[in-house]
């Protein structure tokens, strides 16, 4: 039956078999030795308290072991069983499980086992002693029913000591122990969050069963002697760990430190002794029950770790953090791994680095500080972790195979060389105080070909960013995304004195960069996202051609621009409007040419100066001018000689700051889109080597305008008084006077003698037949004619022109002269000339001229390529024509057709194949107005076709 009464007994007390414990006491009180005498089969009686004036009470001969539900000691002797004094049993309410509040308890070096089985209840029970109280070994079996676990606790400032062994074998342990000898974790463990202290003054070892079972807190504090795993022990799962005298050997698998808690905690303290890694790994494996804690790691600087593993489980939301003590380094000799949660301590690795899929970045670092190969791994899904340091006496730093991204905080190479991942590098994460993101003060930074992307997330504070590297350091795609948050924008900063060097590509997504230089060998490309008020110079430099594209942030740039590219026939090619509008903003010209569209427009605002453009450097293609300040357009083009150059045109200053004006140069005949023989009787005649497309696309504002000249591309300027500036109204060309002059007849300007009212094309003309200004070629082309091949050209106008050479080449490279033409001279007209080549070579023939003036000065024309065979009749169309430069070319012959574009003085501007029944759509825009030949070519067969842009 079940006692749940209270009981007394002066003599002896005899427990049968079938005896069914309950939850009343029975009371040792006699005055002499009382004996307990327990029947075979581990019958459970219910409470014993011991409460004697004098006396013992002691197992009778034969009982090596006392089961009861509860245990207290007030006064007199007791001795346990040499077996098993076994306390616990069903109960639904937490209890004091053993009380020793007064007299003497002898363990009979016989065993403790606490056993309570709660019944569905949560509960919490205690073991309550005095400092004289020694148990040989003590088992904690409290069992897990109905998904709650019982508890065991100490009362406060009571510590269990086994003075032989522990195990922890079920339920959780909350109280503090204490062990002499050897520690035992059974499967059932579950953990706790209290301490073992291993505190005997000999060799002790700890054995954990299989399945991980997690035991509380250990502590080490031994005299003398060491702890060590075990036989076949390769792994110790505890909630905390203290090491605060003697030896202790971590198992040659895994130290796992963590578990459940709700409040911050020091999961790994080493103060003193000796800390054996033993080629085993650490994990630090907190899981916070939906609190926000913060877990610290506080070492010495002789602790070693072998492997390292961060496995901080984030739960509600709430991610864990670990932390170092302040002033430690949690130093990995081989691999460190973070695998969950965040780091803001500081570690190092030796070997090899793992950032796990669940990493949660942190603003710790982890530095990189062994003296050979290193590498770094990332899982799929871009996980982040916390800032990186090359510190590397010797050796590299590169990703291992697979890997093409790293997500990390921020980055620092002070020593040894590192190499970036082919894809992306990608430093920012969230920051609420200003970071020095990138620092590469020494070693070898290796961009592999991938991209930098930074991008900070800014916490709701105002932050500046720093980009502080070396002349040496270089990148090769470089992104911009400071991620704008709570209305702050993240400022991206450039250390002093430094220049960010792109060998590709840069992106502007988000935030600004500010101060310094951004020099790029490829393309710009700025985002819609991208915020204005940035200051840094972006520098266009490199030996190939590039683009800027600002789709939908035109005017978002605020910084200088300059274009130093490595020689002049370089570009740099708008795939946009650009807008420079901000104050101090500038663009400087110094090699290259930046080549813009009517619908990719450079816009210069007002303020916003262009400086040192040349024939080196220059824009080729419109530019818009917005403001009230004089201006001269950095325009110019290509001549005829295929040389860039530049040819300036200014205004004076509009009246209204918010006019513009738009000009652009063409190095191209006036005719037949102007017709030079209709203009004003005061003017002898009109360029037809160039002219100016100048208009007012905003406001009422009139201007003087000045044209310049230079003999190389202007056709020959001989008389500066003589000189007109000569304007298309839409029927003739208008005389604009001769204001003033600057320079000689090799180059200078001239300027209007009154401001203009009216826009559109202008042009250098002269009063008188001095100034001779043209020399065009209208055409340069060729056909079979039977066994024969006739070469035709025509010329517009000719100014002291002696003799054409015809010249012949197999191969483009190699040239020699097949005949030569006499020229007219002078002349104003159309005249047609030919030759026929009376040997054509069976594999085709490059032909170009070669024209050479009374002076003995001469220039080439493009030339032209032609094979003779078998008559075919091209069958290809073109439309719209005229066009604004936009056109459809269809062709519905069985083979791809060879087609070339020239201008009106026979100069080759475009080329391409177009493929047989297909349609081909070009945008040729950026020619400019006028009129054009097209060419189509097919095994020697050529068809032309004139083409009008508008």
């Amino acid at each position: 039956g079940m006692i749940n009464g209270l009981f007394s007994v002066k003599n002896d007390l005899f427990i049968d078999a079938g005896s069914d414990a309950g939850i009343g006491t029975i009371t040792f009180d006699g005055t002499g030795a009382q004996n307990y005498t327990v029947a075979a089969g581990s019958p459970r009686t219910c409470g014993i308290v011991v409460n004697k004036a004098t006396g013992t009470v002691l197992p009778a001969a034969g009982t090596t072991q006392f089961l009861i539900q509860k245990f207290n000691l007030l006064s007199g002797d007791f001795t346990a069983p040499s077996g098993q004094l076994n306390i616990g049993g069903a109960w639904n309410t937490s209890q004091v499980l053993f009380n020793h509040a007064g007299g003497i308890f002898n363990h009979n070096n016989g065993t403790l086992t606490i056993n309570p089985l709660n019944g569905c209840a949560t509960v919490t029970h205690t073991l309550d002693v005095i400092p004289a109280t020694d148990f040989y070994n003590v088992i904690i079996n409290a069992n897990n029913t109905c998904g709650n676990i019982p508890v065991i606790i100490s009362a406060v400032g009571d510590v269990i000591n086994a003075t032989n062994n522990l195990t922890h074998s079920d339920g959780m342990l909350n109280g503090l122990f204490s062990v002499k000898n050897d520690l035992f974790i059974d499967a059932g463990s579950d953990a706790g969050i209290g301490t073992i202290t291993f505190d005997g003054t000999g060799a002790q070892n700890y054995t954990v069963a299989a399945g991980s079972p997690r035991t509380c807190g250990i502590v080490v504090n031994k005299a003398s002697g060491s702890v060590i795993p075990a036989a076949g022990t390769t792994q110790f799962l505890i909630q905390k760990f203290i090491l605060l005298s003697g030896d202790f050997t971590a198992p040659s698998g895994q130290l796992n430190i963590g578990g459940t808690w709700n409040t911050s905690q020091i999961l790994f303290n080493h103060a003193g002794g000796i800390f054996n890694h033993n080629n085993g790994t650490l994990n630090i494996n907190p899981l916070n029950g939906c609190a926000a804690v913060t877990h610290t790691l506080d070492v010495i600087p002789t602790t070693d770790f072998y492997n390292v593993t961060i496995n901080a489980n984030n739960t509600c939301g709430n991610i864990p953090v670990i932390i170092s003590a302040v002033g430690d380094v949690i130093n990995a000799t081989n691999n460190l791994t973070h695998s969950d949660g965040m780091l803001n301590g500081l570690f190092s690795v030796k070997n090899d680095l793992f950032i796990d899929a669940g990493s949660d970045a942190g603003t710790g670092t982890i530095t990189f500080n062994g003296i050979g190969a290193q590498s770094y791994s990332i899982a799929a899904g871009s996980p982040r972790t916390c800032g990186i340091v090359i510190n590397k006496p010797s050796g590299s730093v590169v990703p291992a195979a697979g890997t093409t991204q790293f997500v990390i905080q921020k980055f620092s190479l002070l020593n040894g060389d590192f190499m970036a991942p082919s894809g992306q590098f990608n430093i920012g994460g969230t920051w609420n105080t200003s970071q020095v993101l990138f620092n590469h003060t020494s070693g070898t930074f290796k961009h592999n070909n991938g991209t930098l992307n930074i991008n900070p997330l800014n916490g709701c504070a105002a932050v500046t960013h720093l980009l502080d590297v070396i002349p040496a350091t270089e990148f090769y795609n470089v992104t911009i995304n400071a991620i704008n948050s709570c209305g702050n924008i993240p400022n991206i900063s450039i250390a002093v004195n430094d220049t960010i060097h792109v060998l590709n590509d840069l992106r502007l997504t988000d935030g600004r960069t500010l101060n310094r230089f951004i020099d790029v060998v490829g393309n710009v490309i700025i985002d819609a996202t991208y915020d204005p008020a940035n200051s840094s110079e972006l520098i266009l430099i490199g030996s190939g051609n590039t683009t800027i594209d600002a789709t939908n942030a035109v005017s978002l740039f605020d910084g200088r621009i300059k274009v130093n590219k490595s020689n002049a026939s370089r570009t740099v090619t708008l795939l946009s409007g650009l807008q420079l509008d901000a104050a101090s903003q500038s663009i400087t010209f110094v090699k290259g040419r930046l080549v813009s569209s009517a619908s990719n427009l450079l816009i210069i605002g007002n303020g916003v100066t262009a400086l040192s453009a040349s024939d080196s450097s220059h824009v080729s293609g419109p530019v818009r001018k917005i403001g009230n300040a004089i201006f001269t357009f950095p325009v110019g083009k290509i001549a005829r000689n295929g040389v860039p150059y530049f040819r300036p045109v200014s205004i004076t200053a509009p009246g209204n700051v918010n006019d513009h004006f738009t000009a652009e140069y063409f190095p191209s005949d006036t005719e037949p889109l102007y017709n030079t023989l209709s203009k004003d009787l005061t003017l002898d005649h009109i360029s037809r080597c160039e002219f100016w497309m100048l208009d007012r696309t905003n406001g009422t504002s009139n201007v003087l305008v000045t044209l310049s000249w230079k003999d190389s591309t202007s056709c020959g300027v001989t008389n500066l008084s003589n000189l007109r500036v000569a304007r298309w109204d839409g029927v003739q060309w208008r005389d604009h006077g001769n204001g003033s002059t600057s320079g000689n007849t090799n180059s200078g300007t001239i300027r209007t003698s009154g401001v203009v009212t009216a826009f559109g094309p202008f042009t250098l003309a002269s009063n008188n037949s001095t100034n001779p200004l043209p020399v065009s070629l209208i055409s340069f082309d060729g056909v079979c004619n039977n066994s024969t091949i006739q070469i035709k050209w025509a010329t517009g106008t000719e100014i002291n022109n002696d003799f054409f050479n015809i010249e012949k080449s197999d191969d483009a490279i190699s040239w020699k002269t097949i005949g030569i033409i006499e020229a007219a001279g002078n002349s104003n007209r159309i005249i047609n000339y030919k030759f026929q080549d009376k040997g054509p070579s069976s594999k085709g023939s490059y032909y170009r001229l070669k024209q050479t003036d009374l002076d003995g000065k001469f220039e080439y024309f493009k030339p032209i390529y032609i094979y003779c065979s078998e008559k075919i009749e091209l069958d290809l169309a073109v439309y719209p024509n005229p066009s604004r430069g936009n056109i459809t070319i269809e062709n519905n012959f069985d083979e791809s057709v060879i087609i070339y574009i020239s201008d009106m003085m026979g100069r080759q501007l475009f080329s391409k194949n177009i493929l047989d029944h297909s349609d081909e759509q070009l945008d040729l825009s950026d020619f400019g107005k006028g009129v054009y030949t097209i060419h189509f070519v097919l095994e020697g067969n050529l068809k032309t076709q004139k083409l009008v842009i508008q």
